[in-house]
């Protein structure tokens, strides 16, 4: 995670197939979050 100390960070593997939902559902598995913040995905001037 950016700016946390210490670094943290996880590895974990999705579909091709998969869309940015099922990254976010991931997400929130891997990092044992509770899915209770806003989020937002942002790939270069993309969002």
């Amino acid at each position: 995670l950016k700016g946390v100390n210490p670094v943290i960070w996880r590895r974990f593997q999705i579909a091709s197939t998969d869309n940015l939902e099922d990254v976010h559902i991931a997400l929130q598995i891997v990092m044992g979050w509770s899915n209770s913040h806003l989020h937002e995905f942002v790939c270069g001037r993309d969002r």
